[in-house]
């Protein structure tokens, strides 16, 4: 998910290292890379249309402050 929502990434690091760490671990795993290295040419979303807006629009506005 991290990947797909690239303002979720900053709040992980600074608020939840623990779960981040949990993440990458869980994407280092084979069959997950494998599945994050065939989305690698694709556009970069998470759900599209107007739920990843709104996830967007929440993720960007905490960032923001």
């Amino acid at each position: 998910m991290a990947d797909r929502l690239p303002p979720l990434r900053p709040l992980l690091h600074a608020n939840a290292p623990v779960l981040e760490g949990l993440a990458d671990r869980i994407a280092a795993e084979p069959p997950v890379a494998a599945l994050i290295a065939d989305w690698a040419g694709r556009r970069p979303v998470y759900c599209g249309g107007h739920i990843e807006a709104s996830l967007l629009n929440m993720l960007n506005m905490e960032t923001d402050t």
